[in-house]
């Protein structure tokens, strides 16, 4: 016998009808956070895949006029990346430079809408109480801890062009009403979009098929509904397969055997509780299986809140065992979840969230229980979630957010010494590419040394218009400067300090052509108050960099925004026994210029818009509460 019908959601009022409006405050918070990580532990050094799949194939290509249409559809491994590379080479041609910052970036506001968009499909018709509950939910799951690997790497927004489309594909796929068909439009643009883009979109194929045939179970009938699940899915997955590229060189990473495969699988259902996987995976699934189990033997009927909960574990139980099939012999026997394989797996908590919540709504058995077993679940989550977090945090992000321009200074040594020795016995985090000859490819390209990212920049952009063009010294840096790596690989230094007593110096005039520029400053001074000021030869004008927040005896990036123009450069001293050396300003395109100015107040940012996230959702929460029945 089917259960009663449902509590009612609750009386939606006032700021309860505000789904969109979450959603809005959502995808700020998102952003940020994930634009915080990339200020703290990023930086502008292409990363492995980089350096030869976009590099050298592509923007060599489009830089030298050969690319065709195929370029974008080339094979990248077992992926056909059309909107990613659609989207970098716009980035390249807006900014005139190749610029990973940007791109990171860029797959911050891809990974921010795809929660956005989430949260509007999943919560629409809520009460406000539960619209809370989701939007927590999902603005926990989406913070970049665990997947830090995706946030920093710029080359993976097709992770989040896969979430993005496949969410709208479901939405499309499954909504009912007056614009059904307009919606199932949007939904099949999307799904063409995503079968050319990744291709993990078998997931999504999983997701249909498999929602098509639970709702034929659940409702007990054969619709339209159901067929046009089931017709997209087998749509998804047959043409998934017939564009897969084989690579037979990636055999050896899949699972050998049953064993490996479900050992691998089960460590990905469990996520993110990875200690215990072979128990874990039941108890952190538990709240979606009772749900589909239920609604399959008619003791809950079915509902739309709840096909969207069944169709997104769906998904992430397709994504665990496309990983387990695909990297089980290697990368997941026993390592763990790989990060960037995390942002595949958050749909499937959110759906077990989901899940909890429909059950908790439908007050199945007494109300007290109902909600001490919601307590207990959202607890054994999010605790399994934080220790998961702390240990990547701690292991993974703060060394990156410790040395900064760890990879940089590797490249930098490369260059010099044109050996991979540099490379040897360092954190594979710090590594740009193992192979020290992908990295000099690229390098040395005379048609991509244009278009490098600022830190690659080997042409001094110091155009002196008198004297020599060398290493000009105002004075000795007390302590020296340490000259490794791109510091002297590529830039001028300019040094000053004021050894018995305060005062300024004035550089030899020089051009600058470009949009803005990037200095690495090295500051000797604790304390001290120390400036360099641009000044306009022609109409006297000063622009300053003030250098108070720099730790002593360390290197930093500072942008700044100038016209073009011939400069002087003056370095204001306020304290006796300081120091400053800088690079030569490094050219850098609008995009790039704007970026780090994000960057550089992302901070302050991300706290703005937590609070504001915060106090909407506990007003949007209060507006409304669901009365499960006891």
């Amino acid at each position: 016998m089917s259960s009663p019908s449902p509590a009612p959601y609750g009386r939606a009022t006032g700021l309860a009808n505000g789904t969109i409006l979450i959603g809005f405050a959502l995808f700020a918070f998102i952003l940020l956070a994930r634009v915080t990580l990339i200020a703290n532990a990023g930086n502008d050094i292409p990363f492995f895949d980089q350096w030869e799949g976009e590099a050298k194939i592509l923007y060599h290509a489009w830089e030298t006029g050969a690319w065709t249409w195929r370029d974008f559809l080339r094979p990248h491994n077992e992926h056909r990346l059309l909107a990613t590379q659609v989207l970098n080479v716009s980035l390249l041609s807006l900014n005139s430079q190749w610029d990973p910052l940007v791109q990171m970036v860029a797959g911050a506001c891809l990974s921010a809408f795809t929660a956005a968009a989430l949260m509007v499909w999943v919560a629409r018709g809520l009460s406000g109480f539960q619209k809370t509950m989701i939007a927590l939910a999902i603005a926990v799951f989406f913070l970049p801890i665990a997947s830090w690997h995706n946030t920093l790497w710029g080359f993976q927004s097709q992770v989040y062009f896969t979430l993005g489309l496949s969410v709208i594909a479901m939405w499309g796929w499954t909504t009912e009403g007056s614009h059904h068909k307009a919606r199932l439009a949007v939904a099949l643009v999307a799904t063409l979009v995503a079968l050319v883009s990744s291709g993990t979109v078998v997931f999504l194929g999983v997701a249909l098929v498999g929602g098509g045939i639970e709702s034929a179970l659940s409702r007990r009938r054969l619709g339209a509904r159901t067929l046009y699940l089931v017709i997209g899915g087998l749509f998804v997955l047959v043409a998934a397969w017939l564009l897969r590229p084989a690579v037979p060189g990636h055999s050896e990473l899949r699972a050998t055997d049953w064993a490996s495969f479900m050992s691998a699988w089960t460590s990905a259902l469990a996520w993110p509780e990875t200690r215990l996987p072979a128990l874990s995976f039941v108890l952190m699934n538990l709240p979606w299986l009772v749900l589909v189990g239920g609604r399959v033997s008619g003791r809950i009927s079915p509902t739309l809140f709840g096909d969207r909960a069944v169709m997104l574990g769906l998904w992430s139980i397709a994504a665990a065992a496309g990983q387990a099939w695909a990297r089980g012999g290697a990368q997941m026997g026993g390592a763990g979840i790989p990060s960037r394989y995390v942002d595949f797996l958050i749909f499937l908590p959110l759906a077990n969230v989901l899940a909890a919540c429909e059950l908790y709504r439908r007050g199945l058995g007494p109300l007290r229980l109902a909600r001490c077993a919601f307590a207990v679940f959202a607890f054994f989550l999010l605790s399994a979630w934080v220790s998961t977090s702390a240990s990547v945090w701690e292991a993974m992000i703060i060394p990156r957010k410790q040395d900064r321009f760890g990879q940089s200074r590797l490249v930098g040594e490369v260059v010099e010494t044109r050996s991979g020795d540099a490379l040897k016995g360092q954190p594979w985090t710090f590594i740009p590419h193992f192979d020290a000859t992908s990295i000099l490819s690229v390098v040395d390209d005379a048609v991509l040394q244009p278009i490098l990212p600022p830190s690659l920049q080997r042409v001094s952009p110091f155009q002196w218009l008198e004297g020599d063009e060398g290493l000009l010294r105002l004075g000795a840096v007390p302590g020296g400067v340490p000259r490794t790596g791109r510091y002297s690989a590529w830039g001028t230094f300019i040094s000053s300090t004021s050894q018995s007593r305060t005062g300024e110096t004035l550089s030899k005039p020089f051009r600058f052509d470009g949009y803005a520029g990037e200095l690495s400053l090295f500051h000797t001074g604790v304390g001290s108050r120390t400036s360099v000021v641009f000044v306009d030869q022609n109409t006297g004008r000063e622009t300053s960099l003030s250098l108070t927040d720099i730790p002593p005896y360390s290197w930093e990036n500072v942008t700044i925004r100038i016209p073009p123009g011939i400069y002087g450069l003056r370095v204001r001293n306020e304290r006796v026994q300081d120091g400053v050396a800088l690079t030569a300003l490094r050219p850098m395109g609008p995009l790039s210029w704007a970026t780090r100015r994000l960057l550089g107040i992302s901070t302050e940012l991300l706290w703005v818009s937590a609070g504001a996230l915060f106090v909407l959702l506990t007003l949007i929460g209060l507006d409304s509460r669901p009365s499960p029945k006891s």
